[in-house]
Parts: structure tokens; C-alpha cells; sequence
């Protein structure tokens, strides 16, 4: 379930700046349940083979927040050392990212007897300043904070759709590669309000110089340890980054022109590669913009098939055919892109 404490204030744009009400302090619960697949949520380090591991996704548009000042994640376990055969159960070190904030924090054992959700551990990040967000669109990643590949902390969360905090859930540069839809069980802290904050809105001022922009890909300075980052660009107006072992503009797939819009929607479609030598660790994401200025980037979908895609009244269809992992055969997927969204089918 997600739990809400006092009110959030009524938010407004203008120009370049989102002015906003007195602040009002929130906090918001998002608590997953359900089942927990089998290795499943392993962050900051892992069990064998040199895999690294993180958790990552977007603000959902629900938390009613302008800014972050602090973020709990309850665990199911932390260990200093979490090689297979060496267990053994300790702190680590965990990185949070927030739009352009980041920190680390140590995971800290004992239960929060207030959470709502079963936990052994729990990590605090603590944002000072606050970090500013737009609900519905900044970024988040929950990655390694202290270099060390085996020690890792082990989310409360499901992998199946729930009320917990939802994310993609990566393996990379091992032969575990994979992505997959997370929901976890997350604390977040930050005010519903306050002085203005210097938070682009939606629509730009000047667009007309934009409207026959492309979307492109650059490759960011890289930091040690770390996947690349990408930053991905309409124009020159900067629209999203996202870490990843490779990513392009996938114009084969929408070779068609008749694809690459829906109404006054313009589409590209980028191709995401995680690492590693398995299906799951590709995935695709759609980068959509008007002329009016605005513009945005979906949750990643679908696998390594190249998808067959289909234009219908409201949207496209993306079809990926199964295929035959090394120890399971994986279904055939049907994702459908509407109202700026992409949703699996069935």
C-alpha cells in the first residue's frame, strides 16, 4: 500500500520556474507485497561472477512532491560479503541519485517498527539541500557506493506489480545479465511546497527552433567503475540520462515514416543494452515530443527481438516474438504505446 502524511500544496507553473505554495512537510510509503522472485534484488553488489547490480526508475507522478530531503529503502538483508560461499551479513555502502543529487549511505541494521512492511535492515539517504524534483519525471538510481562488488544489500521488494516504488531491476557484465520491472518498499521525505525552485517545466518557452529537431544520443565523460551515461538529446535541449553498457537511436525499427508520430506526437525509438550475453539485458525505450515543447521518454520494454510494430487509432503496437534462453523459454510480448505511455498487453 502507499501511505501519505499530511497534505501536499497546490503547485503551479510560470515561465521558466515552478512557484509554489508555503511548504508543507510530506511523507509518502510506498509498500510492496507479494513475492520476491528467487535472486532477486541484490543492489550494489552480488552473489558470484563479477555481476554488477542497481535499481533505477522515475518519480511517480502520485508523490505529490518539489523536492527530496530524505529517501528510506527497507531490506530484507545486507551483507559485507555476499559471495556465495562467504557470506557473511554486514553493513555496505549504497549511492542514491536524484536528477542531478546523489549520496551514499550505510545500510544500518534493525527494523523501522513503524514501516508497514517485514525488514531486517534498512538505508536513510539524507539530501542537504533538498533535492528538487518534478514528480512523473526526474530519475532515480540506487547503485554500489563503496566499490566493493561483494558486498551488496538485498531490497524488500517484488517482481511482481504492486504498491511499492516501481523501478527497473538490473544484472550487468556477466553472464546473469537481465532487466526486469521491480516494485519496492521505499520512505520518502520532502516538502509538497516552498520558494520557488529552478525546476524546467514541460513546455518551453521557445520551441520553434525545436520543432524539426532530431533526438539523438551522446556519451557523457565516463566515471570509473561505472556503466556509461548517456545523455539523450532533442535538439539541444537535454531530455533524459541514462546509464547503460550501449545506446542508439533505433531508426530500424521505425523505418516506416508513418510510425515515427501519433496525432501531433513525434517518436524515436531508442535501443538499451545493459551488458552481458543474454535476451533480457536489451530493451527499448520511445522518446516522444510536440511542437509545442513538450516532451518526454517512456519506461524501457520489450526484449532483444527486434518487435514488429503496428500503428492502430490511438497508438503503436510493439510485437517481440519468444525465444529460448540457456535454461527457460521466454513467452512472446505485446507492449501497446498510448496516451504517452507503454503498457504490456495480456
Amino acid at each position: 500500500m502507499r501511505r501519505t502524511h499530511f497534505s501536499a500544496a497546490l503547485v503551479t507553473a510560470a515561465a521558466m520556474t515552478i512557484w509554489l505554495t508555503p511548504a508543507k512537510a510530506q511523507e509518502v510509503a510506498y509498500l510492496a507485497a507479494g513475492e520476491r522472485a528467487q535472486g532477486f534484488g541484490f543492489v550494489g553488489g552480488s552473489a558470484c561472477c563479477g555481476c554488477e547490480t542497481w535499481a533505477a526508475g522515475t518519480l511517480p507522478a502520485d508523490l505529490g512532491l518539489t523536492s527530496v530531503s530524505s529517501v528510506t529503502f527497507y531490506l530484507s538483508a545486507s551483507r559485507s560479503d555476499s559471495y556465495y560461499d562467504r557470506i557473511q551479513p554486514g553493513s555496505t555502502r549504497l549511492r542514491l541519485r536524484i536528477g542531478d543529487a546523489e549520496t551514499i549511505a550505510s545500510t544500518v541494521k534493525g527494523a523501522s517498527l513503524d514501516a508497514g512492511v517485514p525488514h531486517t535492515w534498512r538505508v536513510t539517504f539524507e539530501f542537504t539541500p533538498p533535492a528538487p524534483v518534478r514528480t512523473g519525471a526526474t530519475e532515480w538510481s540506487l547503485t554500489d557506493g563503496d566499490g566493493e562488488i561483494y558486498s551488496a544489500a538485498v531490497l524488500q521488494g517484488s517482481s511482481e506489480p504492486c504498491h511499492g516504488l516501481p523501478a527497473t531491476y538490473t544484472v550487468s557484465g556477466c553472464q546473469y545479465a537481465r532487466s526486469e520491472p521491480a516494485w519496492y518498499s521505499a520512505s520518502i521525505r520532502g516538502d509538497a511546497g516552498g520558494e520557488p525552485l529552478d525546476i524546467q517545466p514541460d513546455i518551453l518557452p521557445d520551441h520553434a527552433d525545436l520543432a524539426e529537431a532530431e533526438v539523438g544520443v551522446v556519451e557523457l565523460p565516463a566515471v570509473a567503475g561505472e556503466l556509461r551515461e548517456y545523455a539523450v538529446m532533442w535538439g539541444d535541449v537535454e531530455i533524459s540520462r541514462l546509464r547503460a553498457e550501449s545506446l542508439s537511436v533505433a531508426d530500424g525499427v521505425l523505418a516506416d515514416e508513418t510510425l515515427r508520430s501519433v496525432g501531433d506526437v513525434h517518436l524515436a525509438l531508442l535501443e538499451e543494452y545493459a551488458g552481458g550475453n543474454i535476451c533480457l539485458s536489451i530493451a527499448y525505450r520511445l522518446v516522444w515530443w510536440r511542437a509545442d515543447g513538450s516532451h518526454g521518454i517512456t519506461d524501457r520494454f520489450g526484449n532483444c527481438q527486434a518487435p514488429a510494430v503496428e500503428r492502430t487509432a490511438d497508438g503503436l503496437v510493439f510485437r517481440f516474438e519468444g525465444w529460448q534462453g540457456r535454461y527457460s523459454f521466454h513467452e512472446a510480448e505485446t507492449w501497446v504505446f498510448e496516451n504517452l505511455e507503454v503498457r504490456k498487453k495480456g
